[in-house]
């Protein structure tokens, strides 16, 4: 948890944050008109081209499931060009989560492991070109907000966050009882920060890759659920990503190897008996929607298969707002977030440090995380839900490319659970 003396330093950085007010509109429209990527309409076009040659055998709901979610895709990308002085890091985390999936794609076009339509690939092209941009012009209002925060976690929202897609199937899900435990944010943040170099042991930098026995413990506690689960398997995720793999194994009783894979993979095994309970005939509850985004698209972009069945597809499709975003009724949102007083410059700022002052002093350690880092956006929406979810359709993209245009048999591993 941040400390109110911390957050209270970035008082003196509302002049920036007043002048960036004030240019948001016309950085937005210049933008926006450099954004000219096909509309839906176009898109769907691209696939009533190619859909009988390049992808003859393919069924037809996967094709028109791919349509839409590059509709949904290219309409979350649009909000995001529209609003990017609102998002918040963990929002800009799934952005760069989504735009990994697209970069990796594009790399399979190219290298010809996936045989892609030309105006596809001009499509998707224009797809990460955008949220770069995008991406960049965010980034003076991410640390203005909270500079220690931004600059520990910049390698993370810096760029496409690429991960190994390794196609699996893990069939059977474990089923997890309740627990009391809560995430202890604090902590995690901590641990996250020795991975990737932004961390201090004993108050002095720790180099990258830095494991503690507190952290691999805390990390590896078993039987978790909802938020506490996702952030373990994040942190084997992060791990992998910044090739901390030898470290780890020296913290694995077998010295394995494959000690990383083993435990995304069990970690996800759980995750699956959760998504499988939340799904109820089609629906999950409004308040669980966030947290259903996170399982998908953490354990989705490792390969496990099971989280891209159809029906959550769908069902995800259908959360997007009009405007693009992802968000819930106005009644949960002020239930969960307070009434909308503000949006953006200083009283944005202001009702941000009063409310995580409050946070700071009545909650325990060790609180839930909830909604603790969700923002509200323009026309409602949530930032950290609709980076999930730009995330999550990125990842569907690069599930259903490479089931619909790969040159090879489609063949995802099967593991038996021990």
């Amino acid at each position: 948890m941040r400390t109110l003396v911390k957050s209270l330093t970035s008082l003196t950085l509302m002049g920036v944050i007043i002048v960036l007010s004030m240019s948001k509109s016309s950085q937005t429209s210049a933008l926006a008109s450099e954004y000219q990527v096909e509309d839906k309409s176009d898109l769907m076009n691209i696939f009533r081209r190619h859909a009988s040659l390049e992808a003859k055998d393919v069924p037809k709901l996967k094709l028109k499931l791919l349509q839409d979610v590059l509709g949904a895709l290219e309409k979350a990308i649009r909000f995001f060009v529209q609003d990017y002085a609102d998002i918040n890091v963990d929002g800009l985390f799934g952005i760069r989560l989504a735009q990994g999936s697209i970069e990796s794609v594009l790399e399979e076009c190219s290298n010809g492991q996936l045989v892609c339509p030309n105006d596809l690939v001009r499509a998707l092209e224009k797809f990460t070109t955008t949220i770069k941009i995008t991406g960049k012009k965010t980034e003076p209002y991410l640390e203005a907000e909270d500079p220690d925060y931004f600059h520990n976690f910049y390698s993370v929202i810096s760029e496409g966050y690429v991960l190994d897609y390794r196609p699996e199937i893990l069939g059977t899900a474990r089923s997890v009882p309740d627990s009391d435990l809560k995430y202890d944010e604090t902590l995690g943040d901590v641990c996250f920060n020795l991975l990737i170099g932004t961390g201090k042991v004993n108050e002095r930098p720790a180099p990258k890759c830095t494991i503690t026995r507190e952290c691999w413990d805390f990390m590896s506690l078993p039987n978790l659920k909802a938020y506490f689960i996702t952030h373990q398997l994040l942190y084997y995720i992060f791990i992998d990503k910044y090739g901390c793999v030898e470290e780890a194994r020296l913290f694995d009783s077998d010295n394995n190897p494959s000690v990383i894979r083993h435990r995304e993979r069990e970690k996800c095994r759980s995750i699956l008996g959760e998504v499988r309970e939340e799904y109820n005939g089609g629906h999950v509850d409004m308040l669980r929607q966030d947290l259903f985004l996170e399982q998908v698209v953490l354990c989705g972009m490792l390969g496990f298969e099971d989280f891209f069945a159809d029906e959550y597809i769908t069902m995800i499709l259908s959360w997007q707002y009009q405007p693009g975003c992802f968000s819930m009724t106005p009644h949960l949102i002020e239930m969960n977030l307070g009434p909308p007083r503000y949006r953006t410059g200083v009283t944005k700022l202001m009702a941000m440090l009063r409310k995580e002052s409050y946070d700071i002093q009545n909650s325990p350690v060790g609180t839930g995380r909830k909604l603790m880092r969700e923002v509200l956006m323009e026309d409602n929406c949530l930032s950290h839900k609709t980076g999930l979810g730009i995330g999550t359709l990125g990842a569907f993209l690069r599930y259903l490319m490479e089931l619909i245009y790969s040159t090879s048999p489609h063949q995802p591993l099967r593991v038996n659970p021990i």
